[in-house]
């Protein structure tokens, strides 16, 4: 009787095991994810920057519907090109508008974690403006934890201005 308890109980424990190793392989996904998109939008902007800055019609051209010339001139990050469509890591579609003296890339949405939009958004750099849901964040006025996590509701989109 007692090997069976035994058994039992370590049978138990290597499923608590189990499921703490899955629980953290998570998290790291989502860490690894929430950089890689930093790193993305980083080169993104500095990519558009590099592009755009010198055209008399500034970023207008810097659209959604310009998207497939995005791509092929080497603007939008390899790994953001899905079949010609823009993506964030998490598979949802990004959204792109200039004017003349600035440019908005917008990210996130129904497959972004709570999480991730909450790392994403504290770890944003060199940008004019952030907005996540009607909240509005700037470099005078970044974001904190606690800030970012009450923005980060359940399908955020960050959409980041950059000038």
């Amino acid at each position: 009787m007692e090997r069976v308890i035994g058994a039992v109980i370590a049978v138990i424990l290597g499923l608590i095991a189990l499921a703490g190793v899955v629980y953290e392989g998570g998290q790291a996904m989502t860490t690894s994810k929430s950089n890689a998109l930093l790193s993305d939008m980083a080169a993104l902007s500095t990519n558009a920057h590099s592009q755009f800055m010198q055209s008399n019609s500034g970023y207008t051209n810097f659209t959604t519907t310009n998207t497939g010339a995005l791509i092929t001139a080497g603007i939008l990050p390899a790994d953001m090109n899905k079949g010609g469509v823009a993506t964030d890591q998490w598979g949802n579609a990004m959204a792109f508008s200039g004017t003349n003296a600035q440019f908005t890339i917008t990210v996130g949405g129904t497959n972004m974690p709570q999480d991730a939009c909450t790392s994403v958004v504290t770890g944003m750099q060199n940008y004019q403006s952030m907005s996540v849901n009607g909240n509005t964040f700037t470099p005078a006025a970044p974001p904190d934890a606690v800030s970012a996590a009450n923005a980060c509701t359940a399908g955020a989109s960050i959409a980041v201005t950059y000038n």
